[in-house]
């Protein structure tokens, strides 16, 4: 089975059609699976979304966080309450278009790999994109992951189980894989521009962003961790199962 991790933050708008996507592009190969929503403790309408849309599909789980941790520990406490032997984690926003899953998917099971969907496309302004590149760059060198990993990846049930156990006060899911000894592949995906809904980065938050993820990766290459290990499930709220069981 496959889960599908969303990190829900300001996505209200988009996750219906995202949801139906997601469903139609892997029922298209006969993939079981499910979607795990986090809700990162949006301010917005998106918790009222997914109740609507989650009383009605048995596929769909609903992690409900009581405080916003960040999209990197969102994902983090949905692969703890994924069920699947494979893992997707995607944005909510829609610029990553979920019909691309299938070969994603295809090529991790294929090839035993972390697959990354190596970005492409005009889906940001020249300047921010030139800047992500040179970030992309160094970070790579650091953590030893393709120079355009992002967060739209698929791994196995066991490199999951191996980060959700890795140590760190402000982890960076990207530099956890680099650490895991197994092949990655990028495969390239072309992605959309970001619809003037969807929420948004701004410089100083890149920036800061950025720095985290170096720091983190640098944490994992030489291996100074903070000792407490983590317990995601204290962030939760509440589950909401699919058809409406909690």
């Amino acid at each position: 089975m496959i889960s599908i991790i969303l990190p829900v933050f300001k996505n209200a708008s988009f996750l219906e059609e995202l949801i139906g996507r997601i469903h139609r592009s892997l029922d298209s190969v006969g993939y079981k699976h499910e979607i795990v929503c986090v809700n990162d403790c949006c301010p917005e309408s998106s918790l009222t979304v997914l109740k609507k849309i989650v009383s009605r599909d048995y596929r769909l789980k609903v992690v409900d966080l009581k405080q916003n941790v960040g999209q990197h520990k969102a994902v983090l406490i949905g692969m703890v309450y994924a069920a699947g032997d494979w893992i997707a984690v995607m944005d909510a926003d829609l610029q990553d278009p979920p019909e691309s899953l299938p070969s994603l998917i295809d090529i991790a099971e294929k090839n035993n790999a972390v697959v990354f969907a190596g970005r492409r496309g005009m889906y940001e302004p020249i300047t921010r994109l030139f800047t992500s590149k040179a970030f992309k760059n160094l970070f790579s060198f650091i953590a030893r992951v393709p120079r355009d990993a992002g967060m739209f990846f698929v791994i196995s049930k066991d490199v999951k189980e191996k980060i959700v156990k890795m140590r760190g006060s402000k982890p960076f899911v990207i530099a956890m894989l680099g650490m895991v000894s197994i092949p990655k592949i990028n495969c390239p995906v072309e992605r959309k521009k970001k619809l003037a809904q969807a929420s948004g980065y701004s410089s100083g938050q890149r920036i800061l962003i950025g720095m985290r993820a170096v720091i983190y990766a640098l944490q994992c290459r030489f291996g100074f961790f903070c000792s407490k290990s983590p317990d995601y499930t204290g962030y939760v709220r509440t589950v909401i199962n699919g058809g409406g069981h909690t």
